[in-house]
Order: C-alpha cells, then structure tokens, then sequence
C-alpha cells in the first residue's frame, strides 16, 4: 500500500524523485568518471589554462520574445510564461527578441576591457542564417559582474529568421576566449 501511494505521489510531482546513490565503490567510480568526462566535453572550447589570470565566466542566458510595444509580458512570473508561450507560437506577433546575458570578470590585474560575442543561428524559410553582434566593454576592470541586455528587432530579427541556437563568448583584449556559454542546439 505504502509503495503506491508513493508511487502515485511521485506522478503527481507531489513527492520527490529518489537519488541515485553508488552501491559499491566501482559504481562511485564509474560516477565520479562520467561527470569528469561531461565536464570535459562541456569545455573543450576554451582553452584550460588562459594566459589571463583570473575568473571568468558567462553565466544565464535569458532569452525573451518582444511584441510591437518591445513589451516582454507581466511582472507576474506565470502570466509572463503565458504571454512568452503566446509569442513564441504567433510569429507575426514576434516584433524580436532580448537577451539577458550574465557574465563575471575577476582578475588579479586590470584589464584593458573585454568584448561579448553573441552568435546567433536562425532559420529564415529553410535557409540558413546568422548574426554576430560584439559588445566591448573599453575601461579598464578587475572585478565585475553584469547582466547585459541585447535586443534584437524589427527588419533584424525578420531577416534572421526564426533563432535555432546561440553562443555567448567572452574575449579578452587579444580574441582569446575566456569563458563561453552556448545552447543545446550549438555545433561547430
């Protein structure tokens, strides 16, 4: 009786889900070993050891779809989730979308300033299409942290098309990547 009703509970959503714990010491191994594979694979991009040292990192990505008004919906978090569903379904309405990009740059030494790659992949009919946008941030910083908002409109936004996937690149002075963050979607 006790284990349907926890079973039930956990279809409804109203119970947790149970962990997944190692039995043995191979299985903490083979853990262990996945998630130092995924983490590799999660930043074969940049390279291990820039020559900038430092913390650096490019956090949440937001992406947010923009009416005619450039209105991103409600205050409320689930009628703004109502009003994004709605947009995101009636292309017509879609006037462009915005991008909220967190990003952190702590160094032991002031840089001379970094620029933000945002490089966008979109499908217009079935061709493809894309857009790279660059936001250089010129003073001289050793400790931020920031959330940029880019907007992406009107003949823009129609001439890209509908935005298949994304990359986010954080580029010291010289082009060398520091930190990146991309979509599921993204591929070389």
């Amino acid at each position: 009786m006790t284990r349907c009703l926890l079973l039930l509970l956990l279809l409804l959503g109203l119970a947790p889900a149970p962990v997944l714990r190692a039995q043995t010491d191979q299985d903490h191994r083979l853990i262990l070993e996945e998630k130092r594979m995924l983490e590799k694979d999660l930043d074969r991009d940049v390279p291990p050891n820039p020559s900038i040292a430092g913390t650096f990192r490019v956090g949440d990505i937001k992406r947010l779809y923009l009416d005619r008004n450039l209105d991103q919906g409600p205050v409320d978090t689930n009628e703004r989730a109502v009003f994004q569903d709605q947009l995101a379904q009636n292309r017509p309405a879609q006037y462009g979308q915005r991008f909220y990009i967190h990003w952190v740059a702590d160094t032991k030494e002031a840089l001379p300033g970094i620029t933000l790659r945002l490089e966008l992949r979109g499908l217009r009919g079935s061709q493809p299409t894309r857009k790279t946008v660059d936001m250089a941030f010129p003073k001289k910083l050793r400790k931020m942290s920031q959330s940029t908002k880019f907007d992406l409109i009107g003949e823009e936004y129609q001439a890209l098309g509908e935005i298949v996937s994304w990359r986010v690149q954080m580029l010291a002075p010289d082009g060398e990547v520091l930190a990146k963050q991309q979509s599921f979607m993204w591929k070389q």
